[in-house]
């Protein structure tokens, strides 16, 4: 398996370019990369819930709003 590696015959040496700078450079560009796709999965998450609690709440802030059938036959005097 070694052989396939070997220098060709004839071919010549030629220097590293700027593939070696990207190499180096790769695992930092994935760390900023995951950094951002985790900060805004929290903002769209965050989010998201505040949206569905909004909802959830309504305009009306109250849990039972309506009159309930209990308390109107409780302030009718009975005979």
């Amino acid at each position: 398996m070694s052989r396939l590696f070997n220098q060709l015959a004839g071919f010549p040496r030629i220097p590293a370019g700027r593939e070696r700078e990207f190499l180096r450079a790769t695992p930092r560009l994935l760390w900023r990369a995951s950094l951002v796709i985790l900060h805004w999965t929290m903002l769209l998450t965050v989010g998201f819930a505040a949206f569905v609690a909004m909802v959830m709440i309504g305009p009306a802030h109250v849990a039972d709003a309506y009159p309930l059938d209990d308390e109107a036959a409780a302030e009718r005097p009975t005979r």
